[in-house]
Order: structure tokens, then C-alpha cells, then sequence
């Protein structure tokens, strides 16, 4: 049996193409391996907040998309501040969109997991009124900056 050379050359490109690892650009032009990672985020000031923050590089930014169970249904302001929740900058570092209802989704332009790694948290404050009051919080972990 002969085979086309047509065929042969498409067979290659498709075995190719499903052989190599997804990558994404990041806000510096360059490639890196696409990955995520989740911020575990633990109640604060007997609120019985808790949830994730799910953490993506991607090309438009990083992508953090915060669930919180207990949370109520008014908005909830929410950063990331640098430091950790044991001894956090009140500065917010980067805003996130305002958890309305246990959820937010915010793109942060030109930031990467790696570059907040082990030096922030994800902070939740209880209402747009009581900004002092923290009611949720997770350190983004030093491990996260690692490439999957």
C-alpha cells in the first residue's frame, strides 16, 4: 500500500500538535506554560467566610476568580494586598472586582502568578461601608509561582 505524501505530512502536523504543551503569552510578549492555582481562603473576625481564589496566567492578565460560601448577598470589597494575612499591608496592591453573592471575576493586566507568589494574600473586606473590617483571607503561596 502507497502512502500520499499529502496524508503523511498532515498525519505528522496533527501527532505534532497534540504533543505540545499548551502555552500562553504573557504580558511580556514572551511564552510561558499556561497554568492555575488555588489560594485557599480562610475566614477572618468570626465571619464563616470561606472559599478559593483560582489564580490563571493568561494572556490578557492574571485571571482571579474568587467563591465564597457564607458571604452575603451586598458587595464585598476585595484586593490583593502584599504580605500575608498574618501581617498584611492595609495598601490594597490590586484591586479585584467586588465579591457580589460569594463570587467575583477580575482580569489584573500585566501581573503573573509568579510575580506575587509568596509575597501576597487575597483579602475580602465585609462591606463597601466597613472597608476596616476583614472578613476572608488566603496567602498566595510561594509554591504557586511554579510551572505545571
Amino acid at each position: 500500500m502507497k502512502t500520499l505524501p499529502m496524508y503523511a505530512g498532515l498525519a505528522a502536523l496533527a501527532v505534532a500538535a497534540v504533543s505540545l504543551p499548551a502555552v500562553a503569552a504573557n504580558s511580556m510578549g514572551s511564552m510561558m506554560a499556561a497554568h492555575a492555582t488555588v489560594v485557599q481562603i480562610k475566614p477572618l473576625n468570626g465571619s464563616g467566610e470561606s472559599g478559593t481564589a483560582t489564580l490563571t496566567d493568561t494572556k490578557a492578565g492574571l485571571k482571579v476568580v474568587v467563591a465564597i460560601t457564607g458571604a452575603p448577598a451586598d458587595a464585598q470589597p476585595a484586593h490583593i494586598h502584599k504580605g500575608s494575612c498574618a501581617k498584611l499591608d492595609p495598601k490594597p496592591w490590586y484591586p479585584l472586582s467586588n465579591v457580589v453573592g460569594g463570587k467575583s471575576t477580575t482580569v489584573v493586566k500585566g501581573v503573573t502568578i509568579a510575580q506575587i507568589a509568596g509575597k501576597s494574600a487575597i483579602n475580602v473586606h465585609k462591606s463597601t461601608t466597613d472597608i476596616a473590617t476583614y472578613v476572608a483571607c488566603g496567602d498566595v503561596a510561594k509554591s504557586s509561582a511554579m510551572k505545571m
